[in-house]
């Protein structure tokens, strides 16, 4: 029986990365975004606006997580650095990282209308059981995705100026 006076708390993995491969991270960080863009253009255009946003939310958080692991790294000149399994897999830390860097940009995602949070990503894509009825469910119900053009073409915009700035930041180097 562990108490409160021996529990430890488990340990949180943290992966040791080797500063060199912060240009390969923004690489594929960048590649991915782009596939999901292209993706929730491809889905879009068949008629799923709900399949569309969420992958424009992953989009998003692809860009979130090159802010990550810059800020992880910092502006020092060190061999490696660390980041903990949680926050770099955290979809909630991803995103508001993506979302603060588009404000940055003056690309204002709140005025969209669109909820951007792990509930709304849920709520369009899984299927869930609902006590209630007994019935298994999509829950597409809630806000009508009326401003999907604009967010893809915000999502763009986002991904070309992440790209513009890797390239500054290579070419300093």
């Amino acid at each position: 029986m562990t108490t409160l006076e021996n529990y430890v708390p488990p340990k949180t993995k943290v992966y040791k990365i080797p500063a060199d491969k912060l240009t390969q991270a923004s690489d594929l960080c960048l590649f991915s975004a782009l596939n999901f863009w292209q993706s929730a253009n491809y889905v879009r255009e068949k008629g799923a606006l709900h399949i569309a946003k969420g992958l424009l939310l992953l989009a998003i958080e692809e860009l979130g997580k090159i802010v990550l692991l810059r800020e992880a790294h910092g502006e020092q000149d060190r061999d490696y650095f660390s980041v903990d399994e949680k926050s770099f897999k955290s979809h909630k830390l991803k995103l508001e990282k993506g979302r603060k860097l588009f404000a940055k940009w003056g690309l204002d995602l709140d005025e969209l209308e669109i909820p951007l949070t792990k509930e709304e990503r849920e709520r369009l894509w899984f299927v869930s059981w609902n006590e209630d009825t007994q019935e298994f469910e999509r829950r597409l119900t809630g806000p009508t995705i009326v401003n999907i053009d604009a967010f893809q073409e915000m999502v763009r915009q986002g991904w070309n100026r992440m790209r513009q700035e890797e390239k500054f930041r290579l070419s300093k180097n």
